[in-house]
């Protein structure tokens, strides 16, 4: 027993001597990097508490010591938050992560997009990994940033509100559904509302005082929504990201001669045919690396989060663009 204690104090005093020897953001990339850190930590901060306790009172050795535990704590509980964030969004469906978003809005932080390339790094052969989180660290980013802008027009909330209320008094799903189409045609089904709905839906799920028919009422709502929603986009976004879902260049090439060919826009259950000219589909491309390219290097949740991209997605928009100016323009 005497002996597995001292084999556990020296293993948190080799960690301790690591920790000493870099600054904060080091601590935290091995933290969040540690499969063993969880297991560890207890005992590490244990040892730290018998070292301050050992110090002479009243030295500078001991104020030091505990600054450094203070601090180490304080670094550990960040990343404990950050990793219970993503456990919460990868535990959750995807078409639910609209309203996660809205809950967790103020864990979305530019440290947490930090945490994901942190993971990212820690993940090395392992593409898969890497794919996943630099996908949920863009999308996470454009919550985000979407939730913000709605919650910034407080005249689009107000009439959001007033909108969600009227939904919510018809008398039938029926006509709550021809409701939201019409909202849709008339272009007012805009995210101020989409972000009302998604706060509605996330308090029905988790209030224990909802009937579960409200919350189905509220969930069906939700979902339509956006899905009339994302039927909303301009053709050229959603002509991109058909693109970008290619592989083989030779398909690319041939989807970008089909979206410029002349017909009409249809969009049925399974498959859109949509077309576009080579002119709008140049600009949203152009818009897009723009705004990867004016993101990148900052500490703000978007600059960390554009350091998720795939690269493989930017090579391709890249291509896109070249292929747009030299064949069709």
């Amino acid at each position: 027993m005497a002996e597995a204690q001292k084999d556990q104090r020296e293993t948190a005093d080799k960690l301790i001597a690591v920790f000493q020897e870099r600054d904060t953001d080091g601590w935290r990339r091995l933290i969040a990097s540690s499969r063993l850190w969880p297991t560890l930590a207890d005992g590490v901060f244990k040892r730290l508490d018998e070292r301050v306790a050992a110090a002479p009172s009243g030295s500078d050795a001991r104020a030091a010591l505990r600054r450094f535990a203070r601090r180490l704590r304080s670094v550990a509980e960040e990343t404990r938050a950050h990793a219970a964030t993503l456990a919460a969004f990868e535990g959750t469906p995807g078409g639910e992560w609209e309203a996660l978003a809205v809950k967790r809005r103020r864990d979305l932080t530019a440290e947490f997009f930090e945490y994901l390339q942190t993971l990212a790094a820690a993940a090395g052969d392992d593409l898969a990994r890497r794919e996943e989180l630099a996908a949920m660290g863009a999308r996470l980013a454009a919550l985000a940033t979407a939730t913000d802008k709605a919650e910034e027009d407080l005249a689009a909330q107000q009439a959001a509100a007033q909108e969600l209320k009227s939904l919510l008094e018809v008398e039938s799903m029926e006509e709550a559904d021809k409701r939201l189409d019409d909202l849709a045609a008339q272009g007012r089904l805009n995210p101020a509302l989409l972000l009302m709905m998604a706060k509605a839906h996330a308090a029905a799920k988790e209030s224990s005082y909802t009937k579960e028919e409200a919350k189905d009422v509220m969930a069906h709502l939700y979902f339509k929504a956006k899905e009339s929603f994302a039927a909303q986009q301009p053709p050229e976004v959603r002509i991109m990201k058909h693109l970008l879902s290619l592989d083989d260049p030779a398909q690319r090439r041939a989807a970008l001669g089909e979206a410029f060919t002349p017909g009409a826009q249809v969009a049925i259950a399974t498959q859109d045919y949509l077309t576009t000219t080579p002119e709008a589909l140049l600009r949203a491309v152009e818009a897009v690396l723009g705004a990867y390219a004016g993101s990148r290097g900052g500490g703000t949740m978007l600059g960390q989060a554009s350091a998720l991209v795939d690269p493989q997605v930017i090579t391709r928009l890249g291509e896109l663009r070249d292929a747009i100016r030299r064949d069709f323009t």
